[in-house]
């Protein structure tokens, strides 16, 4: 059987580890948050240049277009 001391030493022990799990978690669970704020920042930066591309490619398809209508070539001769 354990002695009072034996005891208080094994409390304290105990009461030191769950604070050190507590603090870890607690860091750990910051982590998560700020790695979770950075994908939100990122998924919202690649919506913004997904929508620039989709705009400067519905400019292009425009343009194309204009020119083949203008009657010229790729390389900019009119074709007759």
């Amino acid at each position: 059987m354990a002695t009072q001391q034996e005891e208080a030493n094994w409390k304290l022990s105990a009461e030191a580890s769950i604070t050190t799990v507590q603090t870890a978690g607690n860091a750990l669970e910051k982590k998560v948050n700020e790695l979770g704020d950075a994908h939100t920042l990122v998924s919202l930066n690649q919506q913004d240049i997904n929508k620039d591309m989709t705009a400067q490619f519905r400019n292009l398809d425009k343009d194309i277009i204009r020119l083949n209508q203008a009657g010229l070539t790729q390389d900019g001769v009119n074709k007759t």
